[in-house]
Parts: C-alpha cells; structure tokens; sequence
C-alpha cells in the first residue's frame, strides 16, 4: 500500500519555487500528445500554493519506477503507465535529483482519483445527484477524524480504508475530489442486479451428474456456500434444513437467489431438476446491497469457504476499491473462495477504461470481478458453446477473464453457482484426508482451471477464459493429489520433478497465488510477479506458459496464445500435447516478490491415450422415453465412423442407434423407446466396444393426492408399463426417505406413522429407481377429506348450480346433495353409481336470501363424511337481503347487496331513534349486533336513484 501524507514544510515551498521556475529549462524532452491530458492542471504553470499539489510525470527511459518508488521525496500517488505517473513531493529533497529523474513533468489536477466511469460521468455531466461513491483513503482514522465539516456524508464499509460517500450536489463531490485524504472514488451502485434466472438445467455438461454417480459421497458435507445477493427461501424444501441464520441476509426473498442456492447445494427433494453439485452443504445469505466483502468475523462465525455472486452493476473496465477488498479477503481469510458470474453483456462495448469501444470485449459487469483471487465466470449452451450474452474479458489490464465457464444458457448467474458448488464439493474432499482442515482457495482455484475442458477458440482464450467446467476430473485430480505447494522470495526459485509416462495425450499445468491487492485504479492489478517453465532436461527443452495478446485491438485480442513469460496474471498454464515420456522438472521463479514469502500451488493432469468414458446417462440418471434424449461422452479417439447401439435386456441383445457416429462431437441426441424399462448404450470404435452404465428409462408419475381427512392420507398415481413396483418416499429431516414399496397405484397411510407432509413416488424396475415424480404436500393441495372442491353459483338469477370434485373414488358408495332449510340439511340429490370424479346437482327452487349446501358421503364401510358448506344469494327481484332475521343478540347481522352503489344503511330503534349509519363499500355488510333485544327497522337508502328499501329485523 502506497502511504500518502501531508507534509507541510517552509523548506520544501522553497525548493519548489526553485523547480517550478526552471522545469521548462531543464526537461529535454517536453510534454506531447493528448494521452492522460485530462489530468493535467488547466493552469499547469501555477505558483506553488499548498504541499500537496499533485504532478503528472514521466519517467526517464534511463530510470524505472522501482527506483522512483525508493526516492524519499517522491510520494507515487497513481501509476498510470510503465513510465507514466501521478506523484506528490515531499522535503528533504534536491531539486536537481528530482529532474533528472522525468523526461516531462506537468502540475496534476485531482481527476486522477476517479474510476474511468466516473471520469466519463463528471466530463459528460452526468452525475445525479444524490450519489453515492465508493472512497479509498490511505489512513481511515485521519480521514475521520476531518469529516466533521465536510458536505458530504460517510459511511463505513467492512473493507479497511474503504468508505461509502454521499453527496448531495456538485460541491460536495468536488469537496470529495479535493481532500487530500482520498485518493479513489468511484460511482456505488445501490441497486445491483441479478444476472439473469436459469430456466433449464443440464448437469450433463460440466459432469455434475457423473460425479453424483461416480463419488456419491462428495456432497458437500461440512462445507458452508454463502449466496450474497438477495434471500433465497428458506422454506424450500430442497435446503431448507441446511439454511442458516445470517444476520447480513437481505429481507427481500426472490426466485433468482432460491435457484442459485438449489444450482450450488440443491438437495433434489423438490424434483430432479432441483439437485445441485454439493447437495449436502450448508447455505447462509448476505445482502448484495454491500458491494464489498462480509466482515471477516461473520465468514470465519458461520464457516464460510464459498462465496457466490450472480449479479453486476453494468460495465466496469478498471480495478476498483471493491476489487481490492476481495483480493485483500481472499488473502486474510485463505481457504474462501469467492465466484462471480462474468455478466450478460457479451455482445455490448466498455464505454471507458483501456478496451473503450472494442465491441464484444471487456464487458464484464463490475469492477470487482476484476478480483485477481476470485474466479469469474461465464456461460455456455448445452454444446458447450459460449453464449452469446456471456461477457468477455480481458479485465482492464489485459489479464485472462473470465477464468472458467459452464452451463448457464440464461445467463451467467447458474453458471457461477455451479462453478460454486464443485468448489464446496472439492473443498470436502480435500478435508476429508486433511483432518478436517480447509484447503487454500488458491489450491481450488488451481484445481478447477486445470481439470477444466477446453472450448471456443483453442487454448485460454478471452471468451472461455482456461475452459469449461468439468468437475469429475477436478474431484479426481484433488483425489488423487495431483497438485503441488510451495513457496518463493523475490529473486529465488524452487524446482518440483515429475515423471511423465509414455501413454500420455496431453500433460496441463497450471499455477495459481493469492496475490497481494493492489492499489484501486492501478493501471496493473498483478503486485507480486511468479513465473513457471517446464522443463525436459534429457533434450534441453523447456515450454513457458501460453500467454494471450492484450493489445487493445479486435484482431489482436482474438489470436491464439503464445509461450511467453507471463507478466499480468496470477494464474498460469503450460499445456504440451504428445509429451515425449521422461522425467520433467517443473520451475517456478519468484520474478518480483515484494512481500516477504508468496505461497503457490500447481495443479497437474495428464491424460492416457485412447480414452472413452460415458458421461450421460450414468448409473444414477432417467431418460425420457419417447423422446430424443441427448447422450455424452468423453474421448480422444477422433473415430468419425463410429456406431451407437442400445439394450433393454442386459445386453443379451443389441438394437443400433446409428452406423456413424463423430466420436469427436462427444455428443448424440438419441430417440429413446417408448418404454418403462432399464438400459445400457454401447459404442463401437473399431475393435473396441465401450459401455455405459446402466441407466433407467421412465415416465415421470402423475401423484395426486386423493383424500386428506383428520387420520389418514391417500396418495394415487398412473399405472406404468413394465414398472415392477412403485418406491414412495416421504421427506424426513434434510432428504427424501424410501417409506414404502407397493404394486397397487395407491396408498393410504395413518398420518400418526409418517408425520411428513411431503411425499413422491418413482418406478422400480429391475431394482433401479427411475425418475421421481414431483414431491407434493398434502396440505397445500386443497383436497380436503375426499372432497377436492365444492362450489355453488347461481345461474340465471334463480337457479343454483352445485359442483363437486372429489379428490378420489376409493371406498365412496355413495354421495348426496344436501340443502340446508329450517335449520336441517335435507336430500337434494343423490348418487349411487360412482365412476367418475366430478358431478353436479341442480336446484331450480330457491329461497330468498340465502341458499346453503353440503355433500354426504358415504364410504363402504360405514362411514360418513360431510364437505364444508356452500352458499348462493337469491334476490328475487330485490336488491338487498337481510340474514339471519332473528338475530341472536351478540352475531352478526348480514346485509346482501346485489350491486355496490354507495348505499347508506341506518338503523333505528322502534322510537324512531337512530342508532347505527354507515356507507356501504362493499356487497357484503357485517354489522356486529350488541343492541338490546327487540324490534328494529333497517334503512337501505340508494342515493343514485333515491330507492329506498326497509326491514323489521327482531333481537334475540
């Protein structure tokens, strides 16, 4: 961190007049061009007025900045360019040493402190205030100590040195821009948006899928994910018991953070689609209304290891405040990984920063995705092509952005979540032959941009950034210890030896540090610089890192990567296709190390030859029957003529799919039978026959509830086709629990042996379960105790209609329509035949006022049972109706009105007095009675058309 003070001395006022009078005498080579002009003074050859005026300089070709960095009179305030730089002076100092040190020196304004978007804003006038704006100050407690009197207002951050700034108009933010204090603002945004809800899910294309199949036990158990951005709903039975109480959680509850949360750590109780990648880890909220990090006490309280943000502010091509914060978290808390989605601005341009105007470029939607120690995120479709939304990179110093993608066909919010939930699930495997102990977020890092598949152009590139998501070979490489650690000094270097055999395809490395933040609007972000090399030392050979083309160009952007030192970034790769077998070593050079130790870690991978595996359908997975289901694969084999089979009976016999397969495209849609039944694919590549996993072939059940009466619950569903039997679960504590299996389609339980109110049931065939129905609760169906719905309308102002739904005809011997006259319920009608569901009666014959019916049912064995009670209003020609009349003292007198007409109901007493006025505001007036007993009369006055109605209501 650069220390700016003020510094107040008669000496150096002279010393500056000295320079000030003979810098135009003595720069040989005078200041030119319009780059940086914007921060020079409008009046740039002022006398001195205060010591901290600021000056824009450029380094001597002879000089570095190193050394300017170590002159004692030179504070550096902003690098702006290898050799272009914002400084302040401060005394003792030679007036001639200073000079000899710049090629050009111009008096500074204060417009260097501002982001590149704010600096657009203020040029274009388009600050609206109030506004808010991040601030950074090189010492917190100074700067509040002087806020008293500003203009503005401040509010603390849980960043150090970070503040949150409002000001009201044009002074104040001036006020901001002139206190010496300050020395970064940048527009806050108040309203972050969520970056898109998915609305499909495929976890075939990152292997999420395979990986529940293959590690079932990798769930995330014991690992904490925390959704920053608004709350998910914690009553969603798919996390629900593994939600925890966060203070820093929003009140707002919305759909978006509810799938983010199901895509990272989805239990897959709701239905299938609702498993996410680490189905067993716990979840926590924080508001995205703080752009910065949580406190370090609240990720350290609730065990947080994983953080997700699937939102953005817009565009923002620089390294802000924000950005900073997180890289500095990433460093004090080592084990959290933070995983932002990349944006859905793919096709737009940045209005500023280095990559202005480059269409489809340097897009990404907030500063602080500019994070060196976060993994940023973008999209691809189902064919693992990247999405046409999903925003590029580079970030604004030419560094590879985004890092990974993975499935998000919506948007990029799902693909941060599942980039989110493998690192959860890596997490719990690295604790598990750790003793418990979380792994460096730099080693999972490592571990998900090596193992990952590579898209789009070849190699890294700035649209998939190192590849797509797979994270089966990420679980196996971190299984397999396939990763290395260490730790270098500014100058040393430590070696590692690997033997690589002679099967091998293509060997990958890659090397990834926590970085040590820089300072907010640097013009590079990387602080402490590693280098790695591979080296085969037999042949002499070695291979540098691939290192892409940052010119801020189109085409240049665009070219394929080069080996080359890699002087930007803090994660490197060395991939080498067809490795020569031998033993290697690998280097890694502390280049420039400014802190005192930077720790590492390289993860490795080396892929055999030759190689097939079936990635969907695994053992664990349905398929739909009927329909076109699409098949994955992974392979090396290039086989354009390969062949595609299928057997539904355990590979006693073959069916084929299709004689010529692209083995390459690793993809197949495939017409599935139209059949209940369990199957297995094989593909045929040349002598070689590969075989999946046995996998089910099912239709999704129709569950419906068909009673819910006071003891007993009973559940019916569709007959399938070559089902063995039916599986019901019933969710108890944190998952879905197998209860029962049953050959009939229906099942009746006592709600005193399963107190769960969350059902489903799937098809067994062969002893594997096909795809569960949607798990549904019994109280919230509307199906009461045999009756589903039970209604009343009336039907040409003088019949009433009576419908009734039955939720199921198990037992029902009979049913009867009941009207309500006199206080009894009398036979209306009745049916002794039950085939169907739904039937209706009709009364032609109604009472004036109000007209109340009810259902009786009776089952088989006696039983009787009654439907809640409907009612018609019968005007007969009139437009109100009084009920009941009497009125028993302390009820309700209902007064009916057949059109609101802003009607005035008064009520006297039989001297005449009135003791009751009101305006009606709706057809339904409840009046509590607590009058004495005894005779009334009722007032209906219709002021529209002055029609007046009365009524003798009696007391009782």
């Amino acid at each position: 961190m650069f220390h700016f003070s003020k510094y107040i001395s008669l000496a150096f006022l002279f010393v500056f007049a000295i320079i000030n009078s003979t810098t135009q005498a003595q720069i040989k080579t005078p200041y030119s061009g319009n780059r940086f002009s914007e921060f020079v003074n409008a009046d740039s050859t002022a006398t001195f007025k205060n010591s901290n005026d600021y000056f824009l300089v450029c380094v001597n070709p002879e000089n570095n900045a190193a050394q300017i960095r170590h002159d004692n009179a030179v504070i550096i305030r902003r690098q702006l360019s290898d050799a272009v730089f914002i400084i302040s002076l401060h005394p003792p100092f030679s007036a001639a040493a200073i000079l000899q040190n710049f090629k050009w020196i111009k008096r500074a304004n204060t417009d260097w402190k501002m982001s590149p978007v704010l600096l657009s804003q203020k040029a274009t006038n388009k600050i609206i205030f109030p506004a808010s704006f991040f601030i950074s100050t090189d010492n917190a407690g100074i700067f509040s100590k002087r806020i008293k009197d500003k203009n503005f207002t401040i509010i603390n951050s849980t960043s150090a040195n970070i503040f949150i700034a409002i000001a009201n108009n044009l002074d104040a933010f001036n006020e901001l821009l002139q206190d010496e204090n300050i020395f970064f603002i940048s527009t806050y945004s108040t309203k972050p948006t969520e970056e898109l809800q998915i609305n499909n899910l495929d976890v075939s294309v990152n292997k999420i899928s395979l990986l529940h199949s293959k590690m079932p036990l990798l769930n995330g158990e014991g690992v904490t994910i925390s959704i920053k951005e608004n709350l998910p709903d914690t009553t969603d039975i798919d996390f629900a018991a593994r939600y925890r109480y966060n203070p820093l959680a929003s009140p707002d509850v919305t759909s978006h953070a509810s799938a983010m949360a199901t895509m990272a750590a989805g239990a897959g109780n709701s239905w299938y689609l609702g498993k996410g990648v680490a189905s067993a880890a716990l979840l926590t909220a924080s508001d995205f209304s703080n752009l910065l990090p949580d406190a370090d006490a609240n990720y350290q309280q609730y065990n947080v290891s994983v953080q997700n943000h699937s939102y953005g502010v817009g565009i923002e091509n620089f390294y802000g405040a924000d950005a900073a914060a997180y890289d500095a978290s990433a460093v004090k808390n080592d084990s959290l990984l933070f995983v932002f989605s990349a944006g859905n601005s793919g096709n737009l341009s940045a209005a500023s920063g280095n990559y202005a105007g480059i269409p489809g470029h340097a897009n990404l939607t907030g500063s602080f995705k500019m994070g060196k120690n976060i993994i940023t995120v973008g999209a691809v479709d189902s064919f693992t092509v990247v999405a046409a939304a999903s925003s590029r990179g580079p970030a604004f110093d030419g560094r590879v952005k985004p890092e990974l993608v993975a499935y998000g066909e919506d948007g990029t919010s799902g693909a941060a979540a599942l980039v989110s939930g493998t690192a959860a699930v890596l997490q719990q495997a690295y604790k598990i032959n750790h003793g418990g102990h979380l792994p460096s977020a730099a080693l999972i890092k490592a571990i998900i941009i090596n193992s990952a598949d590579d898209v789009a152009a070849a190699g890294i590139d700035y649209t998939s950034g190192y590849g797509n998501l797979n994270a089966v070979k990420a679980a196996q490489n971190l299984l397999q210890s396939n990763y290395i650690e260490g730790t270098v000094t500014n100058g040393s270097s430590q070696i590692f030896s690997l033997t690589i055999p002679g099967n091998i395809s293509k060997a990958k490395f890659t090397l990834v540090w926590n970085d040590a933040p820089s300072i907010a609007n640097t013009y590079k972000a990387l602080v402490n610089d590693l280098d790695i090399e591979l080296q085969l030392p037999v042949s002499g050979q070695l291979w540098k890192p691939w290192v892409l083309n940052s010119f801020a160009d189109a085409d240049s952007l665009a070219a394929l990567p080069m080996r080359k030192r890699d002087s930007l970034n803090n994660t490197e790769q060395i991939t080498l296709d067809n490795p020569a077998a031998g033993d290697y070593k690998i280097v890694v050079n502390g280049f420039n190390v400014v802190s005192a130790a930077q720790p590492f870690y390289i993860a490795y991978q080396l892929d055999t030859i030759n190689n097939f595996s079936w990635d969907f359908p695994s053992s664990t997975d349905n398929i739909f029957p009927g329909l076109s289901n699409i098949t994955r694969w992974d392979t090396n084999i290039m086989d354009a003529n390969a062949r595609l089979l299928y057997s539904i009976d355990n590979g006693n016999s073959w069916q084929l799919v299709d004689s010529v397969i692209d083995a390459s495209k690793k993809y197949f849609y495939w017409d599935a039978p139209d059949t209940n039944v369990t199957a297995i694919l094989k593909m045929q590549m040349g002598t070689k026959d590969f075989v999946s996993d046995t996998f089910t072939i099912s239709q999704k059940l129709n569950f419906k509830l068909g009673f819910n009466c006071a003891d007993s619950v009973l559940w019916y569903w569709n007959k399938l086709a070559g089902v063995d039997h039916y599986q019901l679960f019933s969710l108890a504590g944190k998952n879905l629990q197998p209860i029962a299996a049953v050959t009939d389609t229906q099942f009746v339980f006592n709600k005193i042996n399963y107190p769960s109110k969350e059902f489903a049931v799937a098809p067994v065939m062969k002893g594997k379960i096909g795809v569960k129905s949607y798990t549904v609760n019994f109280t919230n169906q509307g199906v009461d105790c045999y009756i589903n719905n039970f209604i009343a309308d009336l039907q040409n102002d003088n019949t009433a209609i009576i419908q009734l739904t039955l939720g199921t005809r198990y037992l029902v011997k009979k049913i009867v329509f009941e009207k309500l006259q006199q206080g009894n319920f009398i036979s209306l009608q009745a049916i002794n035949i039950i085939t169907r569901l739904s039937y209706t009666a009709i009364d032609p014959i109604l009472q004036k006022g109000i007209n109340t019916y009810r259902v009786r049912i009776e089952l088989q064995n006696g039983t009787i049972i009654y439907s809640y009670q409907t009612s018609v209003f019968y005007f007969n020609n009139t437009g109100v109706v009084l009920f009941p009349n009497p009125v028993p003292q302390g009820e309700n007198l209902v007064i009916q009105l057949k059109d609101l007409q802003s009607q005035e109901i008064l009520i006297q007493d039989v001297l005449g007095k009135l003791i009751f006025h009101q305006t009606a505001i709706s057809t339904t007036v409840k009046i509590a009675w607590w009058f004495s007993k005894g005779l009334y009369f009722v007032t209906v006055f219709n002021p529209d058309n002055n029609q007046m109605q009365r009524f003798k209501i009696i007391v009782l």
